[in-house]
């Protein structure tokens, strides 16, 4: 795998995001850039009810008068959604709209879908995107298993002639294991030191989560993706 030189401000940076969900007395935060590093049992679920499901993000969801809504985020009955950690009487969500939305949601208004826990290998197989970047490809190279992919940030510039400003890319085996799996530059003498990603494959939903070693200052492949065209 080839990496962007790492700076002591990246280092500070990673760090940062990558601090738990607990970190600072926020542990009942629900927000579209935590999602994907809950270290969650993911899941998906079907909003039910008559009326829009609201999503909400603040301190303590465990008080609804604390709650207050994710700006205009909503999810409508018959919604298929992604489902993170339970707090309460309220679940952390991952809808997908124009662009995704998180946030808490009553567990009453979810009907929980079954998920495969040995997906088949072809199941993980195709292309990936989160929004479009960033964006991984698996395929099955003689029997083993390859992730190849690219992280950018900011997004692109839409200009061909000027590279963005910092990039990330991987390369290598995927290890599967169940519904998930980790990737992984194990060659290297001090593992935790270098970029590492654990994969979670829910119905046709990738979650990614990785280490924010994967790359140049703020690049990161956590996210959650769906399957584009090649």
């Amino acid at each position: 795998m080839r990496e962007s030189v790492l700076t002591s401000a990246f280092i500070v940076s990673a760090l940062l995001v990558a601090a738990p969900a607990s970190a600072g007395g926020h542990e009942y935060l629900c927000r579209n850039g935590s999602f994907p590093d809950e270290n969650a049992d993911f899941g998906l679920a079907i909003i039910n009810g008559g009326n829009r499901a609201y999503l909400y993000d603040v301190d303590n969801c465990l008080n609804p008068s604390r709650c207050e809504k994710v700006g205009a985020g909503h999810a409508v009955p018959g919604a298929r959604v992604v489902t993170g950690r339970t707090k309460g009487n309220y679940v952390c969500i991952y809808f997908f709209s124009n662009w995704g939305s998180a946030g808490w949601v009553e567990k009453s208004r979810l009907r929980a879908l079954a998920v495969n826990s040995k997906p088949a290998r072809s199941s993980w197989l195709g292309r990936w995107s989160a929004e479009g970047n960033p964006s991984v490809r698996i395929t099955n190279k003689r029997g083993m298993m390859h992730v190849g992919g690219e992280a950018y940030w900011p997004q692109p510039d839409p200009d061909p002639d000027l590279p963005p400003r910092h990039s990330g890319e991987i390369d290598g085996k995927l290890t599967l294991l169940g519904n998930r799996a980790r990737y992984g530059d194990d060659n290297r003498a001090r593992y935790d030191d270098y970029c590492k990603i654990d994969f979670t494959l829910v119905g046709d939903i990738l979650i990614a989560s990785d280490n924010s070693r994967c790359g140049g200052t703020n690049v990161r492949f956590s996210g959650v993706y769906r399957r584009v065209r090649a």
